[in-house]
């Protein structure tokens, strides 16, 4: 009882102990990990930016709340109407074709940045220069002697948003002094303290359009990204700083355009994230100013050749009250960007997605705060998996890792699609992957430890046990053995050694090879025996080919008595669970020897009865025959002729 109680107070210490080292060891592993995911080295962060990318790209998006239209100058365009440059009286065709189809803001993503080398005015003054040539210019009519000029006119009927580039550090020593349509910022409730804590991209100067189109457009954005540390545009800026001024992207100047809103407000919702309010639209913005781009929109055929306009192939309906993009998308005119969506965007693409992701009702939002909220959640995993790895088995464990790793991604999705919070479920699948794995090994160690331990403690008692088994072998006079399924020697006693040198040439050779012919018959039968209990062999006589004098060269046959029962397994008496015989010889020689000399000893007593009991009978019959003549010689005298003969007998 007392053995029992100790063993399972070894039993919870040595719980208790595994469950402070795994806990430890868990803690200091996964804070390991949080420290480097916190720190962000380069490779954590582009592959937690893919994890991302694959939960924006599994969303579902609610269609934009707006109609937006492209209008592509595209290699079906150039080899219409010529290599681009094309003349700007051609372009401002084009733009007029849209205007007049009603739509209510038209982004032009061109960059006017000289003068066109098309118009009649310039090549005058160009002959005239290199030349000293004259080109008589008066019958072309005045609208469109300088294409500029025509164009300027064209933007200053509608509601035309022109894109330029701001230049940051070296790349900023041949900017021109000028750039236009700075965004009106106002803050929530008057409290700037919130625009004193942004801290927009800065830019050092600008490319901007050709004077006379920029005086003429009525809006204006500049058409920079902010690509990731892989090179990814994920995030535009919305906003940027330039000549103490801050002036908005080219989307974000098309919607304001759109909305005829030329008022930002900035705040703060209640979750603490930065707003950026444009009429019915609160765009998130980190402190840089970035809005982080959605899902993908629905698939609509919303884009158009620009030779379609310009041959009149398509009714100008389609631009009435829409988001008008006018673009290049012709091989070589315009320079791909990477997105989550797709490894290539022409500059058109990008900003018709930044205008989806800026109108859609799915926000994404993430802080630097995500990764604190990322933080505690794998620590909190990392917890429950300590509790998995104590108390279940391996199989189990390994399959609640898995799905534990499969509802962080299930429940990171869940989440972006019901709020836009954009967690990453990089951290969880790292920390509670690496975190089981350890902890099983550590776990496999602390038991094989344990194992040796235990195994240690076993094989001392085990030889102690042999020993004691063996000192008890070897004080019992008589032969123990135990026999394979074939009737093979697999154990002998010590005892044997009376008869033989060694026991060991005995082991693997069959019993009956040491049964005197006569018997093995007999022992055949019982000695290889299966049955146990009552019916078992006991005290069968035997004759043995063994004898106990070791220097004797005759054969000698000793009687032995033989007790033997079958050996199974656990599970009771079978055919199948039969594994040997076991049983006990005892040397009864001796006892033979005198159970002969008794049966002769009876012999001669009842031989020495059968004589005595003969004689006293003779001797009653004789006893007349000697005393009769010895009393008639008293009665008789010697003179009497029978006296001698009396005398005689």
């Amino acid at each position: 009882m007392n053995r029992g109680i100790e063993g399972l107070r070894l039993l919870s210490d040595n719980c208790r102990s595994l469950h402070r080292t795994l806990l430890l060891c868990s803690l200091l592993f996964t804070l390991f990990l949080l420290g480097i995911y916190l720190v962000y080295p380069k490779s954590i962060e582009v592959l937690n930016l893919k994890v991302t990318d694959f939960i924006l790209a599994s969303a579902l998006a609610p269609e934009s709340k707006l109609d937006i239209v492209t209008v592509a100058i595209d290699e079906t365009s150039v080899e219409k109407y010529g290599q681009w440059p094309w003349p700007r009286y051609r372009l401002a065709r084009l733009l007029e074709k849209i205007a007049t189809g009603g739509a209510k803001s038209i982004g032009i993503d061109i960059l006017f940045a000289e003068r066109d080398r098309t118009s009649p005015q310039l090549w005058q003054e160009t002959f005239e220069d290199d030349f000293g040539y004259v080109i008589d210019t008066s019958n072309i009519p005045p609208d469109i002697l300088d294409h500029d000029i025509y164009l300027a006119n064209i933007l200053s009927k509608g509601a035309y948003a022109l894109g330029y580039t701001f230049l940051f550090g070296d790349t900023a020593t041949n900017q021109q002094s000028y750039a236009f349509h700075p965004a009106s910022l106002a803050h929530r409730g008057g409290d700037n303290s919130l625009a004193k804590a942004m801290n927009f991209h800065r830019a050092d100067g600008v490319i901007s359009n050709y004077k006379v189109l920029a005086d003429a457009a009525s809006g204006a954005g500049f058409l920079n990204g902010t690509p990731d540390i892989d090179g990814v545009l994920r995030r535009l800026p919305l906003l940027i700083e330039y000549d103490d001024k801050v002036f908005p992207s080219f989307a974000l100047a098309v919607l304001m355009q759109f909305r005829h809103h030329d008022t930002l407000i900035l705040g703060s919702d209640s979750a603490g994230i930065t707003r950026l309010a444009l009429a019915e639209f609160n765009l998130p913005i980190d402190e840089r100013g970035n809005f982080l781009l959605g899902p993908a929109q629905p698939e609509k055929s919303t884009r158009f050749s620009a030779t379609e306009v310009l041959e009149d192939q398509i009714t100008t309906d389609v631009f009435k009250d829409k988001i008008v993009l006018v673009g290049l998308t012709a091989a070589g005119l315009t320079q791909e960007y990477p997105t989550p969506l797709s490894p290539s965007n022409s500059s058109l693409d990008l900003h018709k997605y930044s205008l989806e992701s800026l109108t859609s009702d799915l926000y994404s939002i993430r802080t630097r705060l995500f990764p604190v909220w990322e933080t505690m959640i794998s620590l909190l995993l990392c917890l429950l998996m300590v509790e998995c790895v104590i108390h279940l088995s391996t199989t189990w464990t390994i399959i609640i890792c898995m799905m534990t790793v499969c509802c962080s991604w299930l429940f990171a999705s869940i989440i972006y699609q019901g709020s836009g919070y954009l967690f990453s479920p990089l951290l969880p699948t790292i920390s509670v992957s690496l975190s089981s794995c350890l902890l099983l090994i550590l776990k496999f160690y602390h038991f094989q430890q344990q194992a040796r331990e235990d195994s240690g403690e076993t094989l001392l008692l085990l030889k102690s046990s042999e020993a004691s088994l063996q000192s008890i072998l070897k004080t019992i006079p008589d032969i123990v053995f135990r026999l394979d399924i074939n009737g093979n020697i697999t154990f002998i006693s010590p005892a044997i050694s009376k008869y033989l040198k060694s026991p060991q040439p005995l082991l693997g050779r069959p019993i009956f090879e040491l049964v005197a012919p006569e018997d093995l018959g007999k022992a055949q039968f019982h000695m290889n025996e299966r049955r146990t209990g009552e019916r078992a062999t006991l005290d069968l006589e035997i004759r043995l080919l063994l004898t106990k004098e070791l220097g004797e060269q005759e054969e000698t046959r000793r009687y032995f008595s033989l007790s033997a029962e079958g050996i199974y397994r656990s599970n009771g008496p079978a055919p199948r669970n039969f594994l040997g015989t076991q049983g006990i010889v005892r040397d009864i020689t001796n006892r033979k020897r005198l159970e002969h000399e008794l049966i002769h000893a009876q012999k001669m007593e009842v031989i020495g009865n059968l004589a005595a009991g003969v004689a006293h009978d003779l001797n009653n019959i004789l006893s007349g025959l000697v005393s009769y003549p010895d009393l008639l010689l008293l009665e008789i005298p010697q003179d009497d002729p029978l006296y001698k003969k009396i005398q005689m007998i």
